[in-house]
């Protein structure tokens, strides 16, 4: 919480503090300490975590005030779900949103890797109902969205519904990073 705007740089949930990131605590913690009111929520990730990006979500969702989101630079992956949580969802000129799958690492047998894929299923079924919910499209139509690895320009966010309006501002270079790690 930054004068009073919530910064969501790094990656999403980061557990272990091994590069810079937030968690669904973090944002908890940051929200009681903002209070009710309305609240601006800036970010710039490249994802994470998916189960944390889906409780960053639902905090934000749930929070009574109006909550702004405005993307700095890009919002890939988990950030990209978070994102959906706005009342409005600016993106700056010059960034990127980035929507894809959940992935996972499985070790162990064959039914460990059946178990996992399942897993991750689900997760991929509960992203698409809210990206489709923001889009005004029928689930099925986001999960395509979804399993294509969709990266969008802020105006092509915005003419598909997964943002609200381009700020001509300007937006923060995006960072080159490899996000299949999430």
């Amino acid at each position: 919480l930054i004068n009073g705007e919530l910064m969501l740089y790094g990656v999403v949930g980061d557990h272990f503090d091994f590069v810079d990131g937030f968690t669904a605590s973090d944002v908890a913690q940051a929200l009681a300490e903002h209070g009710d009111g309305d609240i601006t929520v800036r970010i710039n990730s490249g994802g994470g975590i998916a189960n944390e990006g889906m409780a960053i979500h639902s905090l934000l969702k749930t929070h009574p005030g109006k909550v702004t989101v405005v993307v700095d630079s890009i919002a890939a992956s988990a950030a990209s779900l978070i994102a959906m949580a706005g009342a409005t969802i600016e993106m700056r000129l010059g960034t990127t949103m980035m929507i894809h799958d959940p992935s996972g690492i499985t070790f162990g047998n064959e039914d460990t890797h059946l178990k996992s894929a399942g897993k991750l299923g689900k997760i991929a079924e509960s992203y698409a109902a809210v990206y489709a919910a923001r889009a005004g499209i029928k689930k099925p139509e986001a999960r395509a969205i979804m399993k294509a690895e969709t990266w969008m320009t802020a105006d092509e966010a915005v003419a598909q519904n997964f943002a609200t309006t381009v700020n001509g501002d300007g937006g923060l270079e995006a960072k080159a990073f490899d996000y299949e790690i999430y």
